[in-house]
């Protein structure tokens, strides 16, 4: 661990945010140039989504910054470490969305919520072969990469398609609890409360999505690879 010196840092939260986005955006860029930390800040009016990297006491120094400028409670935090920065720029963005509508049917996390399945809990029901799906909401080439024993997956390309890939779902899924899951959990905040509104009873979201499933499990029943979006493209349990 002594030479992995660089930290990294992923995180979202869903808020109405009270500060002028463009003016945030411009503090926050300037603030990462002066302190060396790389990587994607979105801001949007549903919230903020973050992934960067620095070295550990400019990144602690940074996300103090952040946290106190947007002004909301420390988020859960998706921690790893490397030797090396695994982005090459500096970027903060505003956008409408801080993670792409999964259809055309409004869905609101702030509002719209399903509820969350610890990895304890959601390891332990794949030991005791639980009735379940467990449904992979992330892009085909994912879960191509890796995926958690016996997930089904709708074959979606893009998380745009969500709401329309839906209908491949067998009657059956209508009563089955589904439990859904995607790398960092943000995907899952809107196709899990989506399926809901689109009639399907019983629908969970893997807190922390494969990300804290490691972190507090470990490899256990995830399979290959989990594909990130830096990079370092794919990691074990074990980066």
């Amino acid at each position: 661990m002594s030479d992995l010196n660089i930290k990294n840092i992923a995180f979202y939260a869903f808020f109405k945010p009270a500060f002028d986005l463009e003016h945030t955006r411009d503090v926050l860029h300037d603030r990462m140039g002066e302190l060396e930390v790389k990587g994607t800040i979105l801001l949007g009016p549903e919230g903020i989504n973050c992934s960067l990297s620095g070295t550990r006491e400019k990144m602690d120094t940074f996300l103090q910054f952040l946290l106190e400028t947007i002004n909301i409670p420390a988020p859960q935090l998706k921690i790893s470490y490397s030797k090396e920065i695994p982005f090459k720029r500096s970027l903060v963005k505003v956008k409408p969305f801080i993670v792409a509508k999964p259809g055309s049917t409004p869905i609101d996390p702030t509002v719209d919520c399903a509820p969350y399945i610890s990895p304890e809990e959601f390891h332990q029901w794949i030991k005791d072969n639980k009735k379940m799906v467990v449904l992979d909401t992330r892009n085909d080439f994912e879960y191509q990469a890796g995926r958690f024993k016996n997930s089904l997956h709708l074959g979606t390309k893009h998380f745009a398609d969500f709401e329309g890939d839906l209908q491949k779902a067998p009657q059956e899924w209508q009563s089955t609890p589904i439990v859904t899951f995607c790398t960092g959990g943000i995907r899952c905040e809107k196709a899990a409360p989506l399926m809901l509104k689109k009639g399907f009873q019983e629908v969970y979201q893997l807190d922390g999505g494969i990300l804290n499933y490691f972190k507090k499990v470990g490899r256990g029943y995830f399979e290959g690879e989990c594909f990130v979006f830096d990079e370092r493209i794919a990691l074990t349990q074990s980066s």
